[in-house]
């Protein structure tokens, strides 16, 4: 205890008492305005050689760490806080922050967002780093190489880092402390050796000091070298068996080197993470950022594709095999790193949004999206700022084309027995798949054999998600249906000749997105919560949704009978749809980014159920050529349709409305029937 410079001390005379013990006292962040001037100096060391001030991101003081140099030639380092008692008592006390700690200079971190960083080890280090290279922000954290876990990195998300270490064992304790928390959440992380030749502890001070200047710091940070490639150059200095090697560390840190000769598989699989980037999704599942070729992927970390990513890495880079259970190890490491110490992002499948702009993933091998802003219409560019991921029956979209052509006249060109409501219904179900977030209509096509309708199905769907598998048929359970969902934008069934209960219920709460929990596989007390908000689509020769329920989520097209001279072979409806495709993509981009533009914009009437899927689709009419009034009309006669189903499938309503039929109006016009209840009941069921 007597060794630990950030215990609280007892301050004298140059500072008011403390009259509570340390568990007593909170630190306040930022320094009030009112607050009094900070004691020069501390009761016990007299006045340091240098203050150093902390500040937030917005410049508001935290408080200061003070040096204090040591007659035999060392130094101690206390903070300086301004704190609250649990009795209401204000004062400055020698009393560091609670962890994680704050870095020194996030006010520059925060001014120079852009700026590459430099880590040092103390702030007398960092204050001259900075002045020989104003082009980076220099950081540190509190209490140097003792207490680098305790401070909070973070701030240096997707940040270019190079770590100016000490030249001595401390140093590069600091330097892999620093490194291990910095490699899941920065862009990169470099180390940089000090020059050869260099004394026992020289730093940036030692530097300055000698006289380096700007052009001489900025020859020696070009040294610098990436974490992974460091970490493979010491393990290949320690497997060639040169006790001289020193693997890239430096002037007498071959003992550390050496330590690679007994490094398991799996820890130098996790070398690796020094070139992606960890992060976690909100519901605690881990992912990685990986460069493959010149391009970025994401993918899960206990999924195949990451499996085979880090094991193919590994090959390339030492030429040797791993097993299974060193990737198993490593996975299990990353895993967690990436739960805890990365950043939260939401993964996205083929839609995401960032900043109002909408980006479609084309899903092609250069991993290139669509953006679409309510400005700039639609471009493609060839990184979104979203995380996009890929299941494995996920096929790719066409380059989208714009065109004079509406939407309906590009769909009137494959399906032209469909009348123009059926089809405008069908192409604004296509445009709500692209809004971000749901609730999302459900399309339902009905038709008899030869109709055409599952290749209308497939045709639309292909359009806005094509997958490998473009239908699936009815789930055997629950469980079957998430699982779909959550590997696919688009939910689609194929040829459903009744939809149960249970099916129809789970179909409602993957349209509006309630959550469905499942039990996690090979445990007893473990659950799975699936979130699915997903557009669905379903055909059937007749009509399957009757549930009054999902009735009002659907747009019911009943398909007429393919004319025999409109009917084709699968080879030329093919290489026609292969043609139209690309403009019908553009052309739904146009009334998405429409919808973009007019998101202020509320419709002058009342709403219907599914309030979202009409108002998106009535600021996307102007884009997709369509009069507002005919959208709304159109689909205020589908749900009229669907209402009568619901009716009709009402058996005691439906008995009712018959028996009432076979009764003469009163005098006033108004049916009635009386009698008792079971004389009814008798009636309804016909005897």
């Amino acid at each position: 205890m007597a060794n630990d410079p950030f215990r609280p001390l007892r301050v004298g005379r140059l500072a008011a008492p403390a009259k509570a013990s340390a568990a007593e006292w909170t630190v306040l962040t930022p320094v009030p305005k009112n607050a009094p001037a900070a004691p020069v100096a501390h009761f016990k060391r007299g006045k340091p050689s240098a203050a150093y001030p902390y500040r937030d991101p917005r410049g508001g003081l935290l408080g200061y760490v003070c040096r204090f140099d040591l007659a035999g030639g060392g130094k101690e380092l206390l903070p300086l806080t301004y704190c609250r008692s649990a009795k209401g008592e204000l004062a400055w006390r020698w009393q560091s922050w609670a962890e994680p700690r704050p870095l020194y200079n996030l006010d520059e971190l925060a001014m120079k967002p852009m700026a590459p960083v430099i880590v040092c080890e103390g702030e007398k280090a960092a204050d001259a780093a900075a002045e020989l290279c104003p082009d980076h922000v220099v950081v540190t954290s509190p209490h140097g190489s003792q207490s680098a876990a305790k401070a909070d990195w973070s701030v240096l998300h997707r940040r270019d880092v190079t770590i100016w270490r000490d030249n001595d064992e401390s140093g590069v304790k600091y330097a892999e402390a620093v490194a291990r928390t910095l490699l899941p959440i920065a862009s990169s992380v470099k180390l940089l050796t000090p020059p050869k030749g260099a004394k026992a502890g020289w730093d940036a001070a030692d530097a300055l000091a000698a006289g380096w200047d700007q052009t001489r710091a900025s020859a020696l940070l070009v040294t610098a070298v990436r974490w992974g490639e460091l970490r493979r150059r010491r393990t290949a200095a320690a497997g060639s068996g040169d006790d001289d090697a020193d693997g890239g560390y430096g002037t007498g840190d071959t003992a550390i080197a050496a330590r690679g000769r007994r490094r398991r598989r799996a820890d130098e699989l996790l070398d690796l993470i020094a070139d992606i980037e960890l992060w976690h999704s909100p519901e605690g599942d881990a992912y990685a950022t990986a460069p493959v070729n010149s391009h970025f992927e994401n993918w899960p970390v206990p999924g195949k594709g990451f499996r085979r990513w880090i094991a193919g890495q590994y090959f390339r880079r030492t030429s040797r095999g791993a097993s299974r259970q060193a990737i198993d190890e490593a996975l299990c490491t990353i895993e967690a790193i990436a739960i805890n110490n990365g950043a939260e992002h939401t993964p996205c499948l083929r839609v995401g949004e960032h900043a109002g702009d909408i980006y479609v993933d084309l899903a092609d091998a250069d991993w290139r999206v669509v953006r679409v802003s309510g400005t700039e219409e639609w471009k493609i560019v060839d990184r979104a700022p979203v995380r996009f991921l890929r299941p494995p029956d996920m096929a790719p979209l066409p380059e989208p084309e714009a065109g004079d052509d509406t939407i309906i006249q590009l769909l009137q060109k494959l399906f032209p027995h469909v009348d123009e409501d059926q089809l405008m219904l069908a192409a604004a179900w296509q445009v709500d798949a692209f809004r971000p977030t749901g609730p999302y209509s459900v399309l339902a096509i009905y038709g008899t054999g030869g109709d055409g309708k599952t290749s209308f199905a497939r045709f639309l769907r292909s359009a806005i998600d094509p997958c490998r598998v473009p239908d699936i048929g009815p789930p055997r359970d629950e469980a079957a249906l998430c699982l779909a969902a959550k590997n696919s934008r688009v939910v689609a069934f194929d040829n459903l000749s009744r939809i149960p209960e249970w099916l129809s219920d789970t179909m409602c709460r993957i349209s509006t997105g309630a959550g469905i929990r499942s039990r996690v596989l090979y445990t007893n007390d473990e659950e799975v919560t699936y979130f699915p908000k997903r557009p669905q689509s379903i055909t059937a020769i007749k009509e399957a949704v009757v549930r009054g329920d999902l009735l009002s989520r659907t747009n019911i097209l009943t398909l007429p009978e393919m004319p025999k001279c409109a009917r084709r072979t699968e080879e030329d409806f093919a290489a026609e749809a292969d043609k139209l495709r690309p403009r019908v993509f553009g052309a739904l981009l146009s009334g998405v980014a429409s919808a973009l533009k007019r998101r202020d914009e509320i419709p002058p009437v009342e709403l219907p159920r599914m309030a979202d899927f009409a108002t998106w689709v009535w600021r996307a009419c102007p884009g997709l050529g369509w009069e507002r009034e005919a959208f709304l009309a159109a689909y205020a006669k589908n749900k009229a349709i669907g209402a009568d189903i619901a009716f009709e499938a009402d058996g005691l309503a439906a008995t009712v409305v018959a028996l009432m039929a076979l009764r003469k109006p009163d005098d006033d016009g108004v049916t009635r029937w009386e009698g008792i209840s079971t004389r009814f009941a008798r009636r309804i069921a016909g005897r």
